[in-house]
């Protein structure tokens, strides 16, 4: 019985994960319009990660996690970014998953 619970929660948390997982790694690595990032340093990468402020990006916010910043990145700072071996996402795809219209979207749609 208890095997079967914990095969169904198994099943269940990957049917309700795979959705929003293939849209961000569909999405990681495309270009912003309002060139707002979502970077993601690898953990268990094996050279250390640069200082992402010598990429030549600025940090947006008070507060950081653990292996993730949100930055603000021009396209040459955003090459740099992947270069380097981060993951980026782009913020207004985020913001997209979880139906959340940015301004650049919202004109988008009135034309």
């Amino acid at each position: 019985m208890v095997k079967s619970a914990f095969w169904f929660s198994c099943l269940f948390f990957l049917a309700f994960s795979a959705g929003p997982l293939a849209f961000i790694a569909n999405q990681a690595g495309r270009v912003d319009a309002s060139d707002l990032y979502l970077v993601i340093s690898p953990p268990f990468s094996s050279g250390s990660p640069r200082n992402i402020a010598e990429l030549g990006v600025r940090e947006i916010g008070p507060l950081s996690g653990w292996f993730t910043q949100m930055v603000h990145a021009d396209p040459s700072a955003h090459a740099a970014l992947q270069n380097a071996g981060y993951i980026i996402l782009p913020a207004g795809a985020i913001a997209a998953l979880c139906g959340i219209k940015t301004p650049l979207q919202r004109r988008a749609d009135r034309s």
